[in-house]
């Protein structure tokens, strides 16, 4: 699934339409804003690509000459982000002649509300996080999902981002046409294998519930101690989970990084990443370090057991401390071969052959409707 940004330029169409991606913030670039940007890079040389920031400033991590970055007022929050819906209103008139894509519920459920149905009728949502398990463990998802439900079928159509997705919105209620378009994974520029640090356990995620950050601290505990824990992310659960690991007796071997613009040198240090998350609609981590050469050990059930290991290489446990620090075991004891890597290699870059041409069929579509 992961596609060069760079991505086959002469299979796009002509002529250039005009793309409007809104979303609700685009820094700090975690899961959502990195696909987001991965996705104007990919479309930017045959399309007119703008984005419109519609909760919070600009940002400079596009860079790119051609694409204009638009902001439709500061930073708001949780469920100040209701103030988005007037700020909708007031700028609906500015995407005449777009095409619009709504990337996420918080950008999608406000654009909905304000835009009149002819311009509907050009928009397309991209749904990343209304699936049953989030649902299950976040509240606010759960409500955004019944608010969803309805304004989604104003929109031409709805991309999810993997098959259980799909299916869970289908479930749902959510009406067709739902499409399946997997994610482009931002690539790494290339480290020495020579920088890995033996026993280096990295995870990488906001520091939240669902991020599950306390089973990898769980883990670490019950394993040797020439085994450590980089920790990349930051949000309400590190002050939890730092009190957590001094608990546990294992802080001196526990790293706190917070937010990492560029987790590659990280991902270059470690041995295994640790993926603990109860829910990924996607598992953008899994990618990123399978594209890096790294095991990835993740909890057997949604789509972290359908990723691993076809197409990430490494193990799934039981969410359990015991089962993990196992799994963590196996794989240091058991490396996963060159030949693992390069055929889960194969197997990403044969799921991600139509990527784009998906994505421009949509908006040759959504122009002409």
């Amino acid at each position: 699934m992961s596609t060069p940004d760079s991505v086959r330029a002469a299979r796009l169409p002509s002529p250039r339409i005009r793309v409007s991606i809104v979303v609700s913030r685009l820094y700090p670039v975690t899961g959502l804003e990195s696909v987001t940007l991965s996705l104007v890079r990919a479309i930017a040389p045959t399309h007119d690509v703008r984005i419109i920031v519609l909760a919070d400033e600009t940002s400079d991590v596009v860079a790119h000459p051609d694409v204009e970055v638009e902001s439709w007022g500061p930073k708001v929050v949780k469920w100040k982000r209701l103030w988005t819906i007037p700020r909708a209103f007031r700028h609906r008139r500015q995407l005449d002649g777009s095409v619009i894509i709504l990337s996420g519920a918080w950008a999608a459920i406000p654009m909905l509300l304000a835009l009149p149905r002819r311009l509907c009728r050009h928009t397309l949502v991209w749904e990343h996080s209304l699936d049953n398990h989030q649902i299950n463990i976040n509240k606010r998802l759960k409500i955004l999902r019944a608010v969803a439900r309805p304004l989604y079928s104003r929109a031409r159509a709805t991309v999810a981002v993997s098959e259980s997705l799909r299916s869970d919105m289908h479930a749902a209620g959510f009406r067709d046409p739902i499409e399946m378009i997997p994610n482009i994974v931002r690539e790494f520029k290339a480290r020495d294998t020579d920088d890995v640090v033996p026993g280096r356990l990295l995870t990488v995620g906001s520091l939240s519930k669902v991020k599950n950050q306390e089973l990898a601290l769980r883990a670490l505990a019950l394993l040797p101690d020439r085994f450590s824990l980089d920790v990349l992310g930051d949000g309400a659960e590190r002050p939890r989970l730092e009190a957590l690991a001094a608990e546990l007796g294992i802080a001196d071997r526990v790293h706190f990084h917070g937010y990492v613009a560029d987790p590659a040198r990280h991902f270059a240090r470690a041995q295994i990443v640790v993926h603990p998350s109860h829910s990924e609609t996607y598992g953008l981590v899994m990618f990123e370090a399978a594209q890096c050469n790294k095991p990835v050990v993740a909890a057997n059930k949604g789509v972290m057991a359908e990723v691993i290991p076809r197409l990430a290489p490494g193990a799934v446990a039981e969410p359990r401390p015991e089962d993990f620090a196992a799994a963590i075991l196996s794989l240091d004891q058991n490396p996963v071969s060159e030949h693992e890597f390069a055929q889960a290699a194969q197997r990403r870059a044969a799921m991600s052959t139509n990527i784009i041409d998906d994505w421009n069929r949509l908006i040759a579509s959504a122009a002409q409707s």
